[in-house]
């Protein structure tokens, strides 16, 4: 009978009205302490942003499945949806794709120069006639300087 516990000769905690004596608690390890989490910086929130966004997805098309980044997929899948007509993908898509093109111009202002000069050059050429070719190089630009 050593391991029964005899409880009339263990310290009173409590008086004889139910409350705990004083200095004495009902919790004796007290309150567990909560781990506080540090807040993320905001070079970390971005790097956690892009490392979800542009890991690789498997996106099944006609020409089988590829992998692409997240970001692409998700692009193509509001492209879709703005497609079909969905009003607000739409103004999204149109959105963003201005905010990318401003952007753009903010980067490669020498860029943007050199195009407009081309546009005019072609305007101007267009009065007489401008070749088809011409018009081909002129869109190649174009291309060319918005994938910068």
């Amino acid at each position: 009978m050593d391991d029964e516990i005899d409880f009339k000769n263990l310290p009173r905690r409590r008086t004889a009205k139910g409350q705990f004596a004083k200095g004495q608690s009902g919790n004796p390890l007290g309150r567990p302490r909560t781990k506080h989490q540090r807040a993320l910086s905001s070079r970390q929130a971005r790097r956690d942003v892009l490392a979800v966004t542009e890991e690789l997805i498997a996106v099944r098309s006609n020409g089988g499945s590829r992998l692409v980044p997240f970001h692409l997929a998700n692009l193509q899948s509001i492209r879709m949806k703005a497609l079909q007509g969905h009003a607000p993908s739409q103004r999204y898509l149109h959105k963003i794709h201005l905010e990318a093109l401003r952007e753009h111009e903010k980067a490669n202002p020498r860029l943007d120069r050199l195009v407009e000069k081309a546009e005019v050059n072609a305007v101007n050429k267009s009065v007489n006639g401008l070749k088809k070719w011409e018009w081909k190089d002129l869109n190649i630009l174009r291309k060319f300087t918005w994938r910068l």
